[in-house]
């Protein structure tokens, strides 16, 4: 189902890379965002939707550049710029607290939202032009899938540091302001959304308390917004290399003879 000699190719590699880390750090980040709009700042569901608006118009703006860029200069400047741009905004929202206006952070949404939408496009192109066409169908579905699952895993593992910071760093404010031992584990453990009386037959938490958990929440988001960004910016940097050094595709008709496609094994050339 996977022909794994086409990741020989080093701009296959670093345009699969692409696609499956901007997946993992945007998704993984942007995931709870939500969350902190609405249990943290105290926004509602429907206003912290519209939030993410200028980031999907962002998209729509960057996709029909992103071609124009990659036809004209290659796929490297686009997925360079896209990744060192989703890097720069996800690591932008670690500057901003539960005070932050809107206003503050709206340049964050539009680079990252810029920044996908100069991937997208390039991921799939650096793709289709490195594999020969019987493997056009292997490789797009190659793409799609590392996609999701970037997405998958950069949700689970942000989750992770967003979690343990949650769950970790409230305790000791906790225990300062006499929160009793027993009561501590189930405050820091609970959503959100509870501690500010959410929660089914849960009372609001008084003032110091929810203000030391939903600090411990924000430190969990800049974290987790850190741990994306280094890894957006990595990817950059190995994507520029990698695709660098990638040989020039053979033209698609050249003569009998020719060398076999990048992504093509050698023993698959024909007469």
């Amino acid at each position: 189902m996977l022909e794994l000699r086409l990741f020989r190719d080093g701009a296959l590699a670093g345009a699969l890379l692409s696609g499956f880390m901007v997946s993992f750090g945007m998704f993984g980040a942007l995931f709870f965002l939500p969350l902190m709009m609405q249990g943290t700042l105290g926004w509602s569901p429907a206003a912290a939707g519209y939030a993410g608006l200028p980031m999907t118009a962002m998209l729509v703006v960057a996709a029909p550049l992103s071609g124009r860029l990659t036809a004209r200069h290659g796929p490297r400047p686009p997925l360079v710029l896209g990744l060192a741009l989703c890097a720069a905004g996800l690591g932008g929202l670690a500057l901003y607290g539960d005070h932050a206006r809107y206003p503050e952070y709206l340049w964050t949404l539009f680079a990252m939202g810029l920044g996908m939408g100069l991937t997208f496009t390039p991921v799939s192109i650096a793709v289709m032009m490195r594999v020969p066409p019987e493997r056009t169908g292997m490789a797009s579905a190659a793409v799609n899938t590392l996609r999701e699952l970037g997405g998958v895993l950069g949700i689970a593992v942000l989750g992770a540091v967003l979690t343990d910071r949650l769950t970790g760093s409230p305790t000791a404010a906790l225990d300062r302001l006499g929160v009793p031992p027993d009561v501590v584990g189930p405050v820091a453990d609970a959503p959100t959304g509870a501690l500010h009386g959410g929660g089914p037959g849960t009372a609001a938490l008084p003032g110091p308390v929810r203000d030391a958990v939903d600090g411990a929440f924000i430190d969990g988001i800049h974290l987790a917004v850190l741990c994306g960004a280094a890894a957006l910016a990595v990817t950059a940097v190995l994507v520029a290399v990698l695709l660098g050094r990638a040989r020039p595709v053979v033209p698609a008709g050249a003569a009998a003879g020719r060398q076999p496609h990048p992504a093509e094994p050698a023993g698959s050339r024909r007469a």
